[in-house]
């Protein structure tokens, strides 16, 4: 890792071996960095090369040198590094080759840099004399000086070696690493002086040259100026590179200070000191200058003109070569690894040919996939590379077959002489084997490099032609010699494959027939199998220039795309098969292979959804269509499916068992969308068939609300299917289940056998109605078609309908699919039973992955890539129409005079509003946490399944819960939105109504079984069983659904269709408003009313009499009765409500408003607060089981259950109120496009949404800490990361909107240029970079050093306890110290430049008055947030000296650092700003405009 410097300690070193985990991923992320700068780099070479003008100027010379230097830096650094993981010894005259470039580029680069100060001093400095002092030959000289130091500092560690160390030594293995091999104590001393000069000669140097250039730029122009910036940047990237002089000392530090880090240590800064600066490089020299930039611009313009693609496609083509090539390489290097640490391999020829063969397979691969990004990045380069890189791509690809003959020979003699083997196949003639095939493959390519050298001119070697065989060795003779050569070789292999497999083939029968051996002779012919198919495809070699031409006289508009197809089976299947077939043919890498095709598979077709998407939201004319709508939602729904089935896939081979509860909400979500494909196919086709059979009517029937309302149907149907198994099991199923882990598939969920039957049984229903569906609409379509064709009418439309119609036909059949995949599962396993998971995953290609790539050949993915701007006027013309159909406006005006006339009703004030919601909201979450605890206390304990009483009490509980939940969502509805759509009114107002009436008839069964309980105790345990108390919940239910579900009925007869249309106020009577439901109602309330209370009376009266004359225990029974009584006569209100608020109504006329609410408090949310109290507290073994629950989570919480609730209540209601007023900033923000053009409210608006996503995560996990104390590892990861990432947005979010400030103010004609939108756009992204970088890294160490029962552990959700290795503490300390720094600094700055700037200003005094004082606001909220990067040491502290006190000092920290904070944004950016006042205010008094324009038009 350190290759200009060591430390003295080499056995850790040498001892400390990171897991395989962590070599991975240190690997990947420095071969990635390599590639990307070294990418970086050798563009700017070729640009350098390409134009003249860089060659004549100094700068640009030592610029294109330090690339140059960068470049055998990084490439060597990255050699031995991933060296040292690999072999970790190689022999020391290796690693002497390789250390002395990477220590000579390595002193080069801050030496080269210092020249280049010196080159900007001189220009900016001394501006006459540049051209006199700085020429180019100087220039060279200055280079090789550069070289000649660096040297000087490493030659004589040759010398002393080659003096001191015996022979042996270089023959011997090192780690190879430079006080490894220089390890004479003078070598040390040398490098510490020489460290030390250099060190103080480039710092004196950059001193000096940095402090003229700042006194010139102060009394200079922008030139000087920018020139002093550079400085600045090459004094970062030279403190950068100059570590390398004190690394040795720095290494020994940090040891000390973290012993068991070392391998952390040294990598860290290999990163920092060997990766780094060459990554500025090119962004301070080449990016940043003006000229440079030009020509570089210029060049990816010329090169992307050139490329015979488009820019996606040949980036999707080159990432999917790059995946598989590294794939490939990987699994390869894994088999070197193998062969190379075990010796009894390398006495056995075949794994000799075997490891010849990979050997051979990384090298092709490596070429070939080199040369195909090249042909793409830079389509042409120099011929003599080109030569260099085509001959052994050649001489690799030729060996594969010829290899593969041989190893079937080898395989041949092993079978049919095995007596002889061991004489005919020896080590030496293997590798003599070896030597003739390389002999062979040059024999058929040396040729072709000598014609070239003959035929060709000089000149040619150095001009730049796409690198292809036929493009650089196109002599005729070249060509035909090809071809003569490949006759041969295919006629030589084919004949050594058939001839050693029908040898083979006939052994093994033989063997078979003798039985002895026949399991090794079948496997050797499976093996030979194998071989073929390899060689099949690797002989595609011979005939790919005929294959080539075919292909471009078949497919001549395809010709790139046949070609990449080409490409990807001749050149990479064959590798791929290497290590599949001929190696172990395990299953990691069948693992590994399927993966990367699922994945990449929904990659590609995620992204392609994506741009359908992007393209239906940026052209206003698809919205009113249905047909587009629909094909979105089938776009949107496919992105989900493929999302959550690709991560279910891919957790399956990580993990093989998550936990149920993730799994439970991913398979869920999986089967929802998995249902809507087919169902949504139908409805496009139904909606086709509308269009061409019956196309006057289209516009009236296919409408867009109807469009989402069908979509809104698709969803219900498919929930309709899933929830219910949702049910089953949260009722059928212990709590345990739900924190273990299991296969996440839907058989092993959703187990029941009702669920089993409940899903086949549905999707029989499916399939038939989709299925009818499909051909009722073919077959009419088709007829029309026909029709249309004979009397030459829209003939085209007709005709491209019916084949829209057959690819839906074709697609739902494979969506169809879903309805029999169990059966299908079977009938594979029953034929396959050795190759069921390849049958498995090919029906998940199938199934799951083919509809959705089949779904973009369809009309509307074509049409959505058409031309939008020809439709515009079309568009309008139909929006035209639409207004002025008659039908259409009397719909809209009926709807518009129900919406008046519903609008009249009383409004609150605002506040008035605010308060009531937050009562009920309050209230609603209270009793629902405490009915939450009930169900818990339920669901733990056995014996509460098996007693009929508690079975009631807990459906009583449950059915609380969702009417207290539905009706606050109601209330807040009716003042947030006040209306809504009919329909979502309907399915809230029937689930609120059930539930309501629901509760009166359960209590009055409860009383029934108390009654039988007291009165017959010993028929009891006969009449109140387990079984009769559900059907009895069964019969509430139905009870209550004949009160409602007429309502719905009469609703479907007795409204018009535009009613469905319309919105109201979501109350009964605004939507059951005929004059049978309101009849209806009052009878059936009057009905239940007499009947629950006739059950009471005679069960109260009952039990009173028969405690007369009995115990205690009857007392309380009685006294628990009347606690019913009471009870029911609030929950009963609910049947005279309506007659009781008139009552009120007409003594209290003036009050509506709170009559209302008082009834609603009353009548819905005052009985199931009664409930817990009732039946729960009251009873003695609910209450004793409660108790050791609430018990055992507070003590281990140390509050009380009343200071818990407290403070959960306080922070629930800040939350409310905070995210309330962030909602309506946000929505401020996007309803007025002037926002969208200024920075400021850019960045404005991004504090607000990062601090509403804070302060849930926040508030979430401290709700979550006091319900339920420890939760699951994997979501404490998730919560804990978004928490920390949004907290430290906040304040350099604060610091970036200060800096805007303070450009606005000190250069306010350069705000326009610098502050653009783009910018900040781009500022944002640094900020969430910055904020994520070094937090992520807590995440991927943990993953590397916790097992995995780790993260299936639950524990109390703090940062410290999920990322708790100790050096992340010092890493999360050291950075909270920097950010604290930075942040602070930033604040200062303008802070003081922008009060100098205020005083100075006469004219707008009052403007900077008001901006300093918002940047003093901003030091407030700044100084509250950067309290978070030191909170952890001011709560050890306050801990200290209060240490009794814990949970008060978190939790006030918690309020002062986190909510506190983010109280002030809105009032300091929002509230203050006079622009964002004005259209606040606006958003605040809208609703009320809205009613008083409504008033005014019903009066007129």
């Amino acid at each position: 890792m350190n290759f200009t410097s060591g430390n003295e300690t080499l056995t850790p070193a040498v001892n400390y071996r990171d897991s395989f985990v962590m070599a991975v991923g240190k690997n990947v992320i420095v071969v990635v960095l390599g590639m990307t700068i070294n990418y970086i780099n050798a563009t700017m070479i070729h640009t350098f090369n390409r134009h003249h003008i860089f060659k004549l100027n100094p700068r640009y010379i030592l610029f294109i040198h330090l690339v140059f230097n960068d470049l055998i830096q990084l490439t060597t650094s990255i050699t031995l590094f991933v060296c040292t993981y690999t072999f970790h010894t190689i022999y020391v005259s290796l690693c002497c080759l390789l250390i002395l470039p990477a220590v000579f580029t390595t002193q080069n680069t801050p030496l080269n840099l210092a020249f280049m100060a010196g080159e900007c001093y001189i220009a900016v400095c001394i501006p006459l004399r540049y051209n006199y002092i700085c020429t180019v030959k100087r220039t060279y000289t200055v280079i090789g000086i550069i070289w000649t130091m660096s040297s000087l500092s490493v030659l004589p560690d040759i010398f002393i070696l080659l003096a001191t160390e015996p022979l042996d030594f270089l023959h011997a293995r090192v780690f190879c690493k430079r006080d490894s091999v220089f390890r004479s104590t003078y070598s040390l001393k040398k490098r510490d002086a020489s460290h030390i000069l250099f060190l103080v000669v480039v710092w004196i140097t950059l001193f000096y040259t940095y402090f003229r250039i700042l006194i010139v730029a102060k009394a200079a122009n922008t030139d000087a100026k920018k020139a002093r910036n550079t400085i600045l940047l090459h004094g970062f990237q030279v403190l950068l590179c100059m570590i390398t002089y004190v690394q040795p000392m720095l290494v020994t530090f940090l040891t000390y200070l973290f012993p068991g880090g070392l391998a952390s240590i040294l990598f860290a800064l290999y990163v920092i000191n060997q990766i780094l600066p060459r990554f500025i490089s090119p962004i301070v020299y080449g990016l940043r200058d003006s000229t440079f930039r030009k020509y570089f611009k210029r060049y990816n313009v010329s090169s992307s003109l050139s490329y015979r693609d488009a820019s996606s496609t040949a980036v999707v083509k080159n990432v999917i070569v790059v995946a598989l090539g590294l794939t490939i390489n990987y699994i390869n290097g894994t088999l070197i690894h193998t062969f190379r640490k075990h010796q009894i391999l390398y006495v056995n020829p075949r794994y000799i040919l075997f490891i010849h063969l990979v050997l051979n397979d990384i090298i092709q691969l490596t070429t070939t996939i080199s040369l195909f990004v090249l042909s793409y990045a830079f389509y042409r380069f120099n011929a003599s590379l080109c030569c260099l890189i085509i001959t052994l791509a050649v001489f690799t690809t030729l060996n594969t077959p010829l290899n593969l003959a041989v190893m079937a020979v080898e395989c041949y003699i092993a079978i049919c002489l095995p007596l002889r083997h061991a004489e005919l196949c020896t080590i030496k003639r293997t590798y003599i084997l070896i030597g003739w095939l390389w002999a062979m493959s040059a024999a058929s390519t040396l040729p072709d490099v000598f014609i070239v050298l003959a035929t060709e001119p000089l000149e040619f070697f150095y001009s730049t032609i796409f690198c292809e065989r036929d493009n650089l060795f196109h002599h005729p003779i070249s060509l035909n010699k090809r071809d003569v050569s490949y006759i041969i070789y295919l006629i030589s292999v084919w004949l050594t494959l058939f001839y050693t497999y029908f040898k083979i083939f006939f052994a093994a029968k033989a063997a078979k027939e003798a039985k002895s051996s026949g399991g090794d002779a079948k496997k050797a012919r499976n093996t030979i199998l194998l071989h073929g198919f390899q060689l099949i495809l690797c002989m595609l070699t011979y005939v790919a220039p005929l294959l080539k031409k075919a292909l471009l006289y078949l497919f001549p508009k395809y010709y790139a795309h046949a070609l990449f197809a080409s490409y990807i089976i001749i050149q990479m299947l064959p590798s791929y098969n290497v290590s599949s077939s001929l190696s172990y043919r395990d299953s990691t890498s069948t693992a590994v292979v399927k993966n990367v095709i699922v994945v990449a598979l929904g990659f590609t077709i995620n992204y392609i959804n994506g741009t359908l998407i992007h393209t239906f939201r940026k052209h206003q004319i698809f919205y009113v269509n249905p047909r587009y709508i629909l094909f979105i939602h089938l776009v949107l729904n496919d992105i989900i499916q493929l999302t959550t089935t690709i991560s279910l896939f891919v957790f399956s081979y990580i993990f093989y068992k998550i936990n149920t509860s993730v799994c439970c909400l991913i398979i869920t979500l999986a089967v929802f969308t998995t249902l809507n494909t087919p169902l949504n196919l139908a409805v496009m086709a139904v909606e086709c068939y509308i269009a061409i059979c019956l196309p006057l009517r289209h516009s009236v029937l296919c409408t867009i609300k109807r469009t989402y309302i069908l979509i809104g149907w698709i969803w219900a149907m498919s929930a309709a299917t899933t929830l219910p198994d949702v049910f089953i099991i949260l009722a059928t199923e212990r709590l345990k289940l739900f924190y273990s882990t299991i296969f996440c598939e839907r058989e092993n969920f959703f187990r029941h056998p009702i669920s089993l039957k409940k899903r086949d049984a549905s999707y029989i229903i499916y399939l038939i109605s989709v299925w009818l569906t499909l051909f009722y609409t073919y077959f009419k379509i088709f007829f029309a078609a026909k029709a249309a064709k004979e009397v030459k009418s829209s003939d085209g439309d007709a005709k491209k309908a019916r084949n829209t119609i057959l690819l839906h036909g074709f697609q739902l059949i494979l969506c169809m699919l879903t309805f029999v995949t169990h059966v299908f599962k079977k009938t594979l396993f029953y034929w396959f039973p050795k190759y069921y998971a390849h049958a498995l995953f090919a029906c998940y290609i199938i199934i799951q992955m083919l509809p959705r790539i089949i779904k973009l050949n369809i009309k509307p993915s074509n049409s959505l890539h058409t031309k939008v701007d020809s439709e515009v006027s079309e568009c309008n013309i139909v929006v035209v129409i639409h207004l002025q159909d008659p039908q259409i406006s009397s719909m809209n005006s009926s709807s518009y005079s129900y919406n008046v006339s519903s609008s009249l009703n009383y409004r609150d004030a605002s506040s008035t509003a605010v308060v009531k919601n937050v009562i009920v909201v309050a209230f609603g979450l209270i009793i629902n946490y405490i009915n939450g605890t009930l169900i818990h206390t339920f669901r733990k304990h056995q014996i509460f399944y098996s007693n009929p009483r508690y079975i009631l009490f807990i459906h009583l509980v449950i059915n609380d819960m969702m009417q207290l939940s539905l009706s606050t969502l109601l209330h807040i509805i009716s003042y947030a939105l006040y209306t809504i759509k009919v329909p979502f009114c309907i399915i809230l107002l029937t689930i609120t109504i059930l539930a309501t009436l629901n509760t009166p008839l359960n209590l009055a069964c409860m009383a029934i079984e108390c009654y039988i309980a007291i009165c017959i105790p010993l028929r009891h345990v006969q009449i109140c069983t387990v079984k009769k108390t559900c059907v009895f919940i069964g019969l509430i239910w139905v009870v209550s659904s004949m009160s409602i579900l007429p309502d719905i009925f009469i609703l479907l007869a007795t409204e018009p269709l535009q009613f469905f249309h319309s919105k109201v106020l979501c109350a009964r009577d605004y939507v059951f408003r005929s004059n049978y439901s309101l009849k209806k109602r009052d009878t059936s309330h009057i009905v239940c009313l007499v009947l629950v209370w006739l059950t009471l009376l005679y069960t109260y009266f009952r039990i009173l009499f028969a405690a007369k004359e009995a115990t205690a225990g009857i007392k309380k029974a009685r006294n628990t009765i009347l606690l019913h009584g009471f009870q029911l006569l609030l929950c009963m209100l609910t049947y005279v409500r309506p007659m009781f608020e008139q009552g009120l109504l007409y003594l209290l006329p003036t009050h509506v408003r709170a009559i209302r609410f008082a009834c609603y408090v009353i009548v819905q949310i005052l009985p199931r607060f009664v409930s817990p109290i009732v039946y729960g507290l009251r009873d003695q073994t609910f209450r004793r089981y409660m108790r050791r629950y609430v018990l055992c989570k507070f003590l281990l919480v140390r509050d009380t259950f009343t200071t818990a609730f407290v403070k959960n209540l306080i922070l629930v209601l800040v939350w409310l109120l905070l995210s309330y007023i962030n909602g309506t900033l946000v929505a401020t923000f996007f309803r007025h496009q002037a926002f969208y053009e200024d920075p400021r409210y850019i960045l404005f608006i991004h504090m607000v949404i990062n601090d509403g996503i804070q302060l849930t995560v926040t508030i979430t996990l401290f709700v979550l800490s006091y319900i339920f104390y420890k939760i699951n590892v994997s979501f404490c990861c998730f919560f804990i990361l978004v928490a920390v990432f949004t907290t430290r947005n906040t304040p350099v979010n604060l610091a970036s909107m200060a800096i805007e400030r303070y450009i606005a103010i000190c250069e306010p004609l350069r705000h326009s240029h610098i502050c653009t939108v783009r910018r900040t756009y781009v500022v944002i992204g640094l900020i969430w970079f910055i904020c994520v970088a070094p937090d992520i890294t807590d995440l991927f160490v943990t993953l590397a050093t916790e097992s995995l029962s780790f993260f299936h552990q639950s524990v109390f959700c703090l940062r410290q306890n999920v990322f708790k290795d100790p050096a992340l503490a010092y890493k999360r300390q050291a950075f909270d110290i920097i950010y604290f720094s930075c942040v602070f600094l930033t604040l200062v700055f303008t802070y003081l430049r922008i009060l100098f700037a205020a005083r100075a200003l006469s004219t707008e005094k009052a403007s900077a008055q008001k901006a300093r004082n918002t940047i003093l606001l901003h030091g407030a909220q700044l100084a509250m947030c950067m309290l978070s990067y030191i909170s952890p040491s001011v709560e050890i502290v306050l801990h200290l000296i209060f240490p009794g006190r814990i949970l008060e000092i978190r939790y006030a920290n918690y309020l002062i650092v986190y909510i506190l904070p983010r109280f002030l944004s809105p009032v300091i950016y929002g509230v203050r700003d006079k622009k964002f006042r004005k259209y606040l205010k606006m958003y605040f008094l809208s609703s009320r405009c809205r009613v008083t324009q409504r008033v005014a038009a019903q009066h007129e």
